[in-house]
């Protein structure tokens, strides 16, 4: 929804800028990824990681490590 390109044509390494995604996008793709995986997130988020791939990175290692977490406990 926030890209703003089509789908198919979406490189995982680009920078989110050159996606389209300002300031205020950012805010409502990280509100998206926080209510899908059930998270809270820095709002910052989107410019700390700055490409899908990035951001994947991180999401995923943070899943597994609230998992983790939540198995030892």
């Amino acid at each position: 929804k926030v890209l703003k390109v089509p789908t198919e044509r979406i490189d995982p390494q680009a920078n989110f800028a050159r996606l389209g995604v300002d300031s205020a996008a950012a805010v409502f793709f990280v509100l998206d990824i926080e209510e899908w995986l059930d998270l809270e997130l820095p709002a910052s988020i989107a410019f700390e990681y700055q490409s899908i791939a990035e951001l994947a990175g991180y999401l995923a290692k943070e899943c597994a490590r609230r998992r983790s977490a939540t198995r030892g406990s």
